[in-house]
C-alpha cells in the first residue's frame, strides 16, 4: 500500500476501517453457516474432470448450515457492490466450479455457495453534514461501508453444463499448447478476441497490434512456469 495515495479507496487506513466495520455486526455466532474444523478453511483441491484434465483451485472455506447441509464460502471484494456485481455472482463459473469440486472433495451433496461481498469503496471523511445520519461525514464515514451476503444455489443441470464447458475449454487449451512451442509460433494463433471484445481486456493487445514481433515478445515476456496444483495445496 506504500505506493497508494492516502485518499485511495485501497489505502491501508480505508481498507482497515471497512474490515473493522464488517467484523462488528458479523460475529461468528451470527453467520448463517459454521466452519466445522480448521481443515475446512482455505481448502485446496485437485479433482479430475477427465483422465487427463485436472481441475485445481482453492476455496476460502467449506461450511455447514443449521440443517447440516454443506456449502462453499467465498469472500469477494469489489469496488462497487451493485446489481451488476450480483448478476455476475449468479452466473459465476468460479462459484459453479467450486460447488462441483466441493462435492467431489466431500463426497457429499453441496447446496451452493455463500458469497460474502465487501465493497472497498472510498469512505467519506469530509466535514459536510450527512443527510442520512445528521452528523459530519468525518463522524459517520464508517457507517457508509457496504456489505452483502448472497446465497447462490447451483442446480444439477448447471453443474453438468459447467463440467462440459470446462472440458471443452481444457481441450482447446491443450490444442493451443501443442500448437505453440515458441514465440515464433504465436503468429499462427487465431485472434478471436477481435470478434468477441476480449482484446480490450488483454495486456498484450499492443503486442498483437504491431504484428506480434518475436523481439517485442522476448522483451516483455518472462519464462516463469507456474504450477496451479502446487499453489492450491501450499501450506
Amino acid at each position: 500500500t506504500g505506493a497508494l495515495e492516502p485518499n485511495d479507496r485501497l489505502s491501508h487506513e480505508n481498507v482497515t476501517k471497512i474490515i473493522k466495520r464488517w467484523i462488528e455486526p458479523h460475529p461468528i455466532s451470527g453467520l448463517p453457516y459454521h466452519v466445522p474444523t480448521p481443515d475446512f478453511v482455505e481448502v485446496g483441491f485437485g479433482v479430475p474432470l477427465t483422465d487427463d484434465v485436472l481441475f485445481v483451485g482453492r476455496m476460502d472455506a467449506l461450511a455447514q448450515d443449521a440443517s447440516g447441509a454443506y456449502w462453499v464460502v467465498e469472500h469477494k471484494t469489489t469496488g462497487r457492490l451493485d446489481e451488476l456485481w450480483r448478476r455476475r455472482s449468479r452466473t459465476s463459473a468460479q462459484i459453479t466450479g467450486y460447488v462441483w469440486a466441493a462435492q467431489q472433495h466431500l463426497q457429499a451433496p453441496v447446496s451452493g455457495c455463500f458469497v460474502n461481498g465487501i465493497e472497498f469503496g472510498r469512505l467519506p471523511t469530509d466535514v459536510k453534514k450527512c443527510r442520512t445520519h445528521g452528523v459530519p461525514y468525518v463522524e459517520c464515514g464508517t457507517l457508509h461501508a457496504r456489505f452483502d451476503m448472497l446465497i447462490e444455489h447451483r442446480a444439477p443441470h448447471q453443474l453438468e453444463a459447467w463440467k462440459a464447458d470446462a472440458i471443452r475449454l481444457a481441450r482447446r487449451f491443450q490444442s493451443l499448447k501443442a500448437q505453440v512451442g515458441t514465440l515464433a509460433d504465436i503468429k499462427d494463433v487465431p485472434m478471436f478476441g477481435q470478434l468477441n471484445g476480449a482484446c480490450q481486456l488483454c495486456a498484450f493487445a499492443d503486442f498483437c497490434s504491431v504484428g506480434r514481433p518475436i523481439s517485442t515478445g522476448e522483451a516483455v515476456l518472462v519464462h516463469d512456469p507456474w504450477s496451479p496444483y502446487e499453489s492450491a495445496f501450499r501450506s
